[in-house]
This record gives C-alpha cells, sequence and structure tokens, in this order.
C-alpha cells in the first residue's frame, strides 16, 4: 500500500433531511420571518401615529406688551 492509499479517507455522507431537522428549522425561519415583518410593520404605524400626534400647546403669548392695541 502506498502512502496516499494509506491516508485518503472519503468524507460520509450528507445527512438526510429529516436527521438535521430541515421541515422543523424551515418553519422556525418563517416564523422568525412573519414575526419579524410583523414588528417591523407596528413600528412603522407607531412612528407615524408619533409624527402626527398634534402637541398639547397652551394658547399663551411668549411676550406680552403692556399696549398692545396702540402703536407708535
Amino acid at each position: 500500500m502506498s502512502h496516499a492509499e494509506t491516508t485518503h479517507q472519503t468524507p460520509p455522507d450528507p445527512p438526510s433531511a429529516e436527521a438535521t431537522g430541515l421541515p422543523r428549522r424551515a418553519l422556525a425561519a418563517a416564523l422568525t420571518m412573519v414575526a419579524a415583518a410583523a414588528l417591523a410593520v407596528a413600528a412603522a404605524f407607531g412612528v407615524v401615529a408619533l409624527l402626527e400626534a398634534t402637541p398639547d400647546q397652551p394658547n399663551t403669548p411668549l411676550i406680552t406688551y403692556e399696549n398692545a392695541g396702540q402703536e407708535r
């Protein structure tokens, strides 16, 4: 036997889909994508709601004059 024949090893076959849990991982990935999309939509609606909210502002002027109705 030569050195090349003794050191060469055949790689193992890849595991089957059921052995790796591929359907379960695919379901988990799909559910993660749905949850991420739902959170993104909720965040977008929340930002829009915050931007459209009218702040409560008092109707008092910052500067008042003693003779507001008279001109100089």
